[in-house]
């Protein structure tokens, strides 16, 4: 696979140490907030962007339409912006875009709802350009992808480099 310039956000900072190790190769750029991620989007142009789902508000273009007492109230409390940064990224012209989630989905309604999704091991195209939501991968799949010589990330460990082949697989649907 060829590097990609690649934005990452998640707010754990485990969860951006092992998006780095996993992602050697490639120009990553690793940021822990909607805020710094939504200003990088439209200053560079992005092959791909792997995000949390779930993140702290943090103010920002997010949180500007609500007024300033609904702002406070949000503040620090997460919430499924990196939805709203996929499509922003969609809106860009990034090409792949992965939303991972490690939220427990019987305790969060968002991760709930992207099982629903069950993307599962495909992509969604929009056009030329591909989104894959995950909140688990299954045995099945760390079988597969084992098999097929890819390093399998640590327990507790997003699947970054796992999300991104899928995004770039020229099979996905």
């Amino acid at each position: 696979m060829e590097a990609l310039n690649i934005l990452v956000l998640d707010d754990n900072e485990e969860h951006r140490d092992s998006a780095a190790r996993q992602l050697v190769g490639h120009n990553v750029t690793i940021v822990g907030t909607y805020s710094e991620a939504s200003k990088l989007l439209g200053a560079k142009q992005w092959d791909a962007l792997l995000t949390d789902l779930n993140l702290p508000a943090d103010g920002g273009d997010v949180c500007r339409p609500l007024t300033v007492d609904a702002q406070q109230a949000l503040e620090g409390q997460e919430m499924p912006v990196g939805s709203i940064l996929a499509f922003q990224a969609l809106q860009c012209g990034v090409k792949r875009v992965g939303v991972l989630t490690d939220a427990n989905h019987h305790q969060s309604f968002s991760t709930c709802a992207v099982d629903w999704v069950g993307c599962d091991k495909n992509a969604i195209r929009f056009g030329d350009a591909r989104l894959f939501v995950s909140s688990k991968m299954t045995s099945n799949f760390y079988r597969e992808m084992k098999e097929a010589g890819i390093p399998i990330p640590q327990e507790r460990e997003k699947p970054w480099v796992m999300v991104l082949r899928i995004l770039c697989s020229e099979t996905s649907d």
